[in-house]
């Protein structure tokens, strides 16, 4: 799902995921940095209820960072720090590449949400480096069903007409 930059938006479609009551992983990516659009942080806080932590090895990173860019940035960090935090009850996700911090919450008996940053480079090293370790303490191997679908020669949308709509029963009974 492509969602806007919108608070409620999100807010409203994560909550709605999450009330299904299935067992599922819900993986986000964007939305942690710096900028006054970068919402995930703040409406996976809202929804669960919880304030956020601050994830101190990226905090030192960025000081160190803006100490190195000189006064103007230093001046900067009180607007900047929210990209190192995370929900509290949350288990952080390093991001051994920018600053960002990621992080995967409980939302449920066996329900569970990865945030990671938008900045390709910075997600894809969080994916593998942090998020499937974490994830596989989460959902042991022996416990894991895994299915692969390749599609290639035929763009989204025909894809999306012809056998999503077509098959929509499959993914409401999951």
């Amino acid at each position: 799902i492509v969602l806007p930059d919108s608070f409620e938006i999100l807010k409203k479609t994560i909550s709605n995921e999450f009330q299904m009551k299935k067992n599922q992983l819900v993986i986000i990516t964007g939305g942690l940095g710096a900028t006054e659009d970068d919402y995930t942080l703040g409406v996976i806080s809202s929804i669960l209820n919880q304030k956020t932590a601050r994830f101190e090895p990226a905090f030192q990173r960025l000081q160190s960072l803006y100490e190195k860019r000189g006064k103007d940035y230093l001046s900067l960090i009180p607007n900047v720090e929210r990209q190192t935090r995370y929900p509290e009850d949350a288990i952080p996700l390093e991001n051994n590449v920018g600053i960002a911090v990621g992080f995967i919450v409980k939302f449920g008996e066996n329900s569970y949400l990865a945030a990671m940053p938008g900045v390709p480079l910075e997600m894809k090293s969080m994916f593998q480096n942090k998020f499937i370790p974490a994830l596989e303490k989460i959902y042991p191997k022996k416990k894991l069903h895994q299915e692969w679908r390749w599609i290639w020669g035929i763009g989204e949308s025909y894809f999306q007409n012809k056998f999503i709509e077509v098959n929509r029963n499959l993914f409401e009974d999951g």
